[in-house]
């Protein structure tokens, strides 16, 4: 059976694996495109219910990954397209996100992420 701390960190993941679907299709479509609507949607929903449950996403950044728990959710081999390599050359070592984030604050933050990477 696994611990709440597992749990947490499979969470985790899943967010940041709708928020590596969200990026595709971001710049593969226009932002107003449906598929880029839909996995907006998904990745608000579920970061949403992260904090909503956990009260808080607590994020640390390296230069090659993002982690929570010291577990990492979230890497990119290709350094160019590496959410973490970008937020950590712009200094960033954690962000946290707490219960009561919006969907529109949760959108943001996906546009934030997506232009962190395409806009070094």
């Amino acid at each position: 059976m696994a611990t709440p701390d597992q749990e947490r960190i499979w969470f985790a993941r899943e967010v940041f694996q709708l928020f590596v679907k969200c990026f595709t299709n971001l710049k593969l479509y226009p932002h107003d495109h449906v598929h880029c609507r839909e996995a907006l949607e998904a990745w608000s929903g579920r970061l949403r219910s992260f904090v909503q449950l956990h009260d808080v996403l607590r994020i640390g950044i390296t230069q090659d990954t993002l982690l929570v728990l010291d577990e990492p959710v979230y890497e990119e081999d290709n350094r160019s397209e590496n959410l973490a390599f970008r937020l950590y050359v712009d200094g960033l070592r954690e962000i946290s996100i707490q219960r009561g984030v919006t969907r529109d604050e949760a959108d943001r933050l996906a546009y934030v992420f997506y232009q962190v990477v395409v806009d070094p």
